[in-house]
């Protein structure tokens, strides 16, 4: 559930703009499932998916070291997407091929040096 500066809330399953009504933009956020808390909001998808997905995230204040990364059911990393600093309240999206993975249930971690976010794959054939 989002909730503005004003009060008003809705529950957000996809990317939503929130505003209060004196029209104040107070948050822009992407929510999946209720999962998002704390100075992350990500989703990824499609989700199940076939071969490729796409993992979206966007935090509220900057960090020089984020990283997002895929492991498989046995804890082991498959990918490594994402590297790099990034802005707050910049929005990014960055790419999971699965076409030479096996199906299955696969996790992301959303990392920083100072907190960690994770969240489910489904991979289907």
């Amino acid at each position: 559930t989002a909730t503005d500066g004003c009060g008003n809330s809705a529950l957000c399953t996809q990317c939503i703009k929130v505003t209060c009504q004196t029209g104040r933009r107070v948050m822009n956020a992407i929510e999946q499932d209720n999962n998002n808390t704390g100075p992350f909001v990500h989703r990824a998808y499609p989700n199940p998916f076939n071969s490729q997905t796409s993992i979206e995230f966007t935090t509220d204040k900057a960090y020089n070291n984020l990283k997002v990364e895929v492991y498989n059911a046995a804890g082991q990393l498959v990918a490594n997407l994402f590297n790099y600093s990034a802005e707050a309240g910049v929005t990014y999206t960055v790419e999971f091929n699965g076409a030479n993975y096996a199906a299955g249930i696969y996790t992301y971690r959303i990392k920083t040096d100072e907190e960690s976010y994770i969240d489910k794959l489904i991979l289907i054939k």
